[in-house]
């Protein structure tokens, strides 16, 4: 297995070349392996697709919401939880923490959702990428800003928003 020294550019193209033996296999033995060469890897310079709504998904507590962006995030471009906005029937919720999958997955989770999200809400998720900082691929490529609703609402939680009541009286009406 190689490691780069640095991040790779994602627009340009690299040959691979391995000499005779640099490798073992992990046999018992430790065979070395043959000369490889010409082996070309292109850069990934194209950025993700901002994500569906089958792609976004609540929890059963209806405090984290989850994000598959459909393809592996650099798991240290987190963004301030600023970036995003979480609305409940309207609401905007508050959002504790994003966390980007470790190991370069391809989901976000927003954590610490507040007040938790009801089973059959209807829940909006918006990011909007901050001027430096946001989400990014693997590649190093920026995600888009995106609106989108939850495709599965596994909540448990019931909706216990008590219903506003607004009393209106008229003061010139002296019929009372």
């Amino acid at each position: 297995r190689g490691t780069p020294s640095s991040r790779l550019d994602g627009t340009q193209n690299y040959t691979v070349s391995v000499t005779d033996g640099a490798f073992l296999d992990s046999a018992i033995i430790g065979n070395p392996n043959e000369a490889i060469s010409g082996l070309s890897l292109t850069g990934d310079s194209d950025p993700p697709q901002a994500p569906e709504a089958d792609s976004v998904s609540i929890d059963e507590l209806g405090t984290s919401i989850s994000i598959d962006v459909g393809e592996p995030l650099d798991p240290s471009s987190a963004p301030p939880v600023s970036a995003f906005e979480v609305t409940i029937n309207g609401v905007v919720a508050a959002i504790g923490d994003v966390v980007v999958a470790p190991g370069g997955g391809s989901v976000v989770t927003l954590t610490g959702i507040d007040p938790p999200i009801p089973g059959g809400a209807d829940v909006q998720v918006t990011y909007t990428p901050p001027e430096s900082g946001g989400l990014t691929d693997a590649g190093g490529n920026p995600v888009p800003g995106f609106t989108s609703g939850a495709g599965s609402n596994d909540s448990t939680q019931e909706d216990d928003t008590r219903p506003e009541i607004t009393i209106t009286v008229d003061a010139d009406d002296t019929s009372n």
